[in-house]
C-alpha cells in the first residue's frame, strides 16, 4: 500500500511539472521586459505586465494546494464555482502558443456555454494537457482548433490536431497509467505518459466523460464533458 501510494504522489507531481514551469516563465518574461526600463512605472505596459505577474503568481498559489493536496490522498477534491471561459482559454492559448512550435490556434465557443460551473484550475488542467498533447504530436505550424458547446445535458469541449493520428489499438489505452504512443513524425515516446490520465480523473470527479477519436494520417480529436450542476455553489464537492 505504502508503495502504491508514493507511486500515485510521484505520478501527480510529475504530472503537474509543466503546470508549474509554464506560469514561471511567463512571471520571468515579464519582468525581464519590466526590468529592462523601456516602461515605466504607471504606464500602460507596466500595469498590464505587472498584473500578469500578479495573475500568473496566484495560479501558482493554487497548484501548489494541488500538489498537497495530492500528497494527503489520491481523491480528487473541486472547488465548483462560475468559470467565463472565453477570458480563460484566451489566456491558455497565449501562453500555449508561445511554447508551440508555431502552431495556429482556432477557438469556437458557443453563446450558451461561455459561462460553466467547475473547478477552474482542475478545468484549465485538462485544458493544457489536451493542448499539450496536440502540440506535442502535430507538425509545426500546423492548426488546433478547440471547440466548447452545448449538449442537451452537459458542455462538450473538444481539441482537434493535424497530426499523424492514433491506430486503433491505441485509442483505448491512451487514458491508461504511463501509456504511451510513438511519434510517428520522430519515431519517440514523449512526455511521462500521466497528462491524459490526470485530465481522465479530473474530467470523471466532475462527472463527465472524456474520449479520443482518430483518424490515421489525418489527426486526432479528444473530447470530453462537464455535466450541468443543478445546484451551483462555492463550496467543494467530490
Amino acid at each position: 500500500a505504502l508503495r502504491v501510494r508514493e507511486r500515485e504522489l510521484a505520478d501527480a507531481v510529475g504530472a503537474l511539472s509543466h503546470d508549474f514551469r509554464t506560469p514561471l516563465a511567463c512571471i520571468k518574461g515579464y519582468l525581464s521586459l519590466l526590468s529592462q526600463g523601456k516602461y515605466p512605472p504607471g504606464s500602460p505596459e507596466w500595469e498590464e505586465y505587472l498584473g500578469t505577474v500578479m495573475e500568473e503568481c496566484e495560479r501558482l498559489e493554487k497548484l501548489v494546494s494541488v500538489v498537497l493536496e495530492s500528497a494527503a490522498g489520491p481523491k480528487i477534491h473541486l472547488s465548483i464555482e462560475p468559470v467565463l471561459l472565453p477570458p480563460l482559454i484566451k489566456r491558455i492559448l497565449l501562453e500555449e502558443s508561445a511554447i508551440s512550435r508555431g502552431h495556429r490556434f482556432f477557438t469556437d465557443i458557443s453563446e450558451e456555454a461561455r459561462e460553466i460551473y467547475a473547478d477552474p484550475t482542475r478545468l484549465e488542467q485538462v485544458l493544457r494537457n489536451l493542448l499539450d498533447n496536440a502540440i506535442k504530436y502535430s507538425p509545426e505550424g500546423s492548426l488546433i482548433v478547440l471547440r466548447v458547446k452545448k449538449t442537451k445535458d452537459a458542455f462538450l469541449f473538444s481539441v482537434a490536431d493535424q497530426g499523424g493520428g492514433i491506430a486503433p489499438e491505441h485509442l483505448n489505452r491512451l487514458f491508461e497509467r504511463h501509456y504511451r504512443v510513438e511519434d510517428g513524425d520522430s519515431g519517440k515516446v514523449r512526455g511521462t505518459g500521466l497528462g491524459l490520465l490526470i485530465a481522465r480523473q479530473i474530467v470523471n470527479a466532475h462527472g463527465g466523460d472524456i474520449w479520443a477519436e482518430s483518424v490515421v494520417g489525418r489527426g486526432s480529436t479528444f473530447y470530453f464533458t462537464i455535466p450541468f450542476y443543478n445546484t451551483p455553489s462555492g463550496g467543494d464537492a467530490e
